[in-house]
Parts: structure tokens; sequence; C-alpha cells
């Protein structure tokens, strides 16, 4: 069998010395909406922090206004539901054979994980085409000290185009719902991060990064097999972090 994980700096020497190996650090992306209240939660004095927020936003307005609108698909719908239904399955099946490892995503587990969580909920957003079910994203805000933080989860979907399409989906939505910025992490193609660029994230290096860990037992994938970040496909919501 095969065990992933993401041990912090306590636990990171444990895993190793029982055989446990590093794959990558997980890219943080981010993309700031509200500076103030960001800047305000290290900086106490309100004039300064004021200052800062106003100097950070100059530069932060110039990249975001660099973000494109998300793409015109043809006959591609999106939509929010409160669970998924059995055409995801096909998506999975899909996918799952562009990827070499990833964690499964059909019907039962991302009803199980997303839709049927009590007193949580998550913002499902599904895209269709010709009525199949072509993508999907997922997030929800939640609090963080002082702040409002917007989410995303989980996108996915079978071309870069429509992975745009939903993040911008997901991101106007935690606009509405006046988060102070949105988050994400993932180990991704260059497709998936690119969609996230273009819908004004950042991909921030400066941020402690969670290390992306594994253990196998199956002599059927080696070490060298599995230690290859390429290989890989991990979304937030892969993470306890929900």
């Amino acid at each position: 069998h095969v065990i992933f994980g993401f041990p912090n700096k306590a636990a990171h020497p444990g895993h190793k010395k029982s055989g446990w190996f590093d794959i990558a650090h997980r890219r943080i992306m981010i993309r700031a909406f509200n500076l103030k209240n960001i800047v305000e939660l290290k900086i106490k004095n309100r004039l300064l922090s004021k200052a800062i927020a106003i100097a950070a936003g100059v530069v932060l307005d110039g990249i975001v206004s660099r973000a494109r609108p998300a793409p015109a698909v043809a006959g591609l719908v999106i939509r929010r539901v409160s669970s998924f239904d059995d055409r995801v399955n096909q998506l999975w099946n899909l996918m799952s054979n562009q990827y070499q490892i990833m964690v499964v995503r059909d019907k039962d587990y991302l009803n199980w994980r997303f839709a049927d969580v009590p007193d949580v909920e998550y913002s499902i957003y599904v895209a269709e085409q010709a009525d199949a079910v072509v993508g999907y994203a997922i997030s929800r805000c939640r609090r963080w000290n002082s702040l409002k933080v917007g989410v995303v989860y989980d996108v996915m979907a079978v071309s870069p185009d429509i992975v745009h399409c939903l993040v911008s989906t997901a991101v106007d939505d935690l606009k509405r719902q006046e988060a102070d910025f949105a988050f994400s992490s993932m180990i991704a193609d260059r497709s998936c991060v690119d969609a996230f660029r273009k819908s004004g994230f950042l991909s921030v290096s400066f941020l402690r990064k969670a290390v992306f860990s594994a253990y196998s037992s199956s002599p059927d994938s080696s070490k060298e097999f599995m230690s290859e970040p390429g290989h890989w496909y991990s979304q937030l919501g892969d993470s306890d972090f929900l």
C-alpha cells in the first residue's frame, strides 16, 4: 500500500526514520482581496498598516489587472450543486488515465469528502458540456485569526481552459463572501498552475511550505518512480486542511 502525508517540522525526522521519503514542497498560490485587513494582522499601528496596504495594493493591482478573463468555451455551463451525481465517475475514469498517482475522485469519495460533511458547507461547482460533467471546483471560506480566508480545495477538468473557468468562478464566489484573500496549494502540472495565475493568483515562495512525503510497501511501485513530483496530482483537499 501507499501512504502520503504532510509532516510538520517536528514530525518530519520521525517520518524519515520510518522509511518515508520526500517528494516535493507543495506550491502555495494566493490572491489578495483586502490588503488592509491582511497587513493589520501583523502591524498594529493603523496609520502604518494603511500606508503599507496602499503601497502593496498598487503593486498587486498591477499584477492582478493582468489576470485574464475566463475564456469562452463552447457549450460550457458552470453551476453550483449540493452533491455530485454519477456523471462525475465518467470524469474520474477519463482523468485517472492522465496522471500516474492521485487520490480517487469518484462520486462516492467526493461526496464523502465535501458534500456529506456535518456542519460544514462547501461551494461545489460542476462544469457541464453536452450533459457531461467535464470538471469541478470546490471552495469555502473559513476563519484564520481575524481574517476570512477563501480556500480553493480541489479543481479538476478535462482542459486547461475549463480549469481556468472553474477557478474564476470560485474566485468570484469567494469575493462575494468578502474573503480577505484566496488560497490554494497543490502539486500539479504546469497547466493547472497557469490556470490559477491567469485568475490572478501568485505563487508565493517565501511562505513556509508543507513537505509532501510518502511511504510505500508496494512491490509494484518503486521509490524512484514515486519520488518524481511530475507523477503526482495532489490538491489541498487531499490534506486534513478542511
